[in-house]
């Protein structure tokens, strides 16, 4: 220790400076300031400990956000590569809905999750569902039986949620039928768990139209009204079909009932409660329409009966909107690549319509072509043999074709679009 005034050497415990006589005065730490410093000091390390706290959770919250962004995208993906019931079926080229997979006028088959699902006849008034398996234009594997009762015959099916919904007309007595002309039955689309979900009268046909079934059941003859009856097995009668909607012009295609009236077609939607007729087609264009019109949607495809068909027969085709009421002309005979016998729209498959010609050579067979409304091209699929041809539908990649041949032997093709 020195002394402050000399610099010379002091003893620690001197009270005076032995060379210069000056009292020593000891430098004292005061407790406040040592409090100050220790506040200081803990106070820099709080700050630091918080912020410390502070990255650690914002990077927790960007864990947080990055994992359900994942999830998000994660879930969007599934959502468009599932199949979803009827609204969403599993891809044939791409992500499709089931209208732009089936044929809109399909009544033996219908694609649904990698199967094509058929009615395949055996004899008379008897027939089983079938499904098979495809994949890419190929059949993949032997065809499965879903169901079949002898003394059942299915008159149509359809198919929701995993569950085929078919109507039958019954004959005889079985474990499964019943004591009336006509029972709806649900089946797995495995072939599980069969089960008569309604008891009915004589059904003259069925459609499904969202998550319900609507019947056209004739009680006694020349007599019809419309039922619906829910996936659950509840019935409701819904009104009674006037008396000339029964003709052989009428025709069932989505919600509604079509028939010519007088000089107009008018329609009647099943789903409602009460019937009510609406004009669909307007005199100018109904007078028109033969008996082999068709309908999409809100559109309908006829020939024009007023046309002088040729040597052949054939008339043109046009594509009338009950939307905005306008018409236009589709399809002719020069769009065709060779003349030969009449021509005919088939199918419907969204904007593309699936037309037939018959051979010129008159050798029994047809050409299909498949004409797009969008651009109005018409384009050769295949040729096919109708020789022992019964009838064909769309689904999807593939023409489903029911033949029976000369021997009274019947049975179905599965086949692709192209050749």
């Amino acid at each position: 220790m020195r002394c402050r005034q000399c610099g010379a050497e002091i003893s620690e415990n001197a009270k005076f400076c032995g060379v210069c006589g000056k009292k020593v005065e000891k430098e004292v730490v005061q407790p406040q300031q040592e409090e100050k410093k220790n506040v200081k000091a803990e106070k820099n390390q709080n700050t630091g400990k918080k912020s410390k706290g502070g990255i650690v959770a914002l990077l927790i919250i960007l864990c947080i956000c990055v994992a359900i962004t994942g999830f998000i995208i994660g879930r969007k993906k599934e959502t468009a590569s599932s199949d979803g019931g009827n609204s969403v079926i599993s891809k044939i080229k791409g992500e499709k809905k089931e209208e732009d997979i089936n044929g809109a006028w399909n009544e033996f088959s219908q694609y649904y999750k990698g199967y094509i699902y058929y009615i395949k006849e055996l004899a008379l008034d008897e027939n089983e569902l079938y499904r098979q398996k495809v994949d890419g234009g190929e059949l993949v594997g032997d065809e499965e039986e879903v169901w079949y009762d002898p003394y059942s015959e299915i008159r149509s099916f359809y198919i929701y949620n995993d569950k085929i919904y078919f109507a039958c007309n019954c004959y005889g007595e079985s474990e499964d039928s019943s004591e009336y002309e006509c029972d709806i039955y649900t089946v797995n689309c495995n072939g599980d768990d069969s089960e008569i979900l309604y008891h009915a009268q004589n059904y003259a046909t069925m459609r499904m139209y969202g998550e319900n079934l609507y019947c056209l059941v004739e009680p006694d003859e020349g007599n019809y009204y419309i039922e619906k009856v829910t996936t659950k097995g509840e019935a409701t009668k819904m009104f009674d079909v006037p008396e000339e909607y029964m003709n052989m012009y009428m025709r069932w295609y989505g919600k509604y009932l079509y028939s010519p009236d007088g000089d107009e077609i008018t329609r009647i939607d099943v789903t409602k409660q009460k019937c009510v007729k609406e004009v669909a087609v307007k005199k100018e264009v109904a007078e028109n329409i033969v008996d082999d019109y068709m309908v999409s949607g809100n559109k309908i495809y006829y020939t024009d009966a007023s046309q002088d068909g040729g040597e052949y027969g054939y008339r043109n085709w046009y594509e009338y909107n009950m939307d905005t009421k306008k018409e236009r002309e589709i399809l002719r005979e020069d769009m065709f690549p060779y003349s030969g016998d009449s021509f005919y729209i088939e199918n419907c498959v969204g904007d593309n319509l699936y037309v037939v010609r018959s051979d010129s050579d008159g050798a029994g067979g047809q050409k299909m072509y498949c004409l797009n409304l969008k651009d109005n091209k018409l384009t050769f699929i295949r040729s096919r043999d109708t020789e022992y041809s019964d009838e064909w539908e769309v689904c999807g990649e593939y023409i489903v074709d029911r033949w029976e041949n000369e021997d009274g032997e019947t049975g179905v093709t599965i086949f692709p679009m192209k050749e």
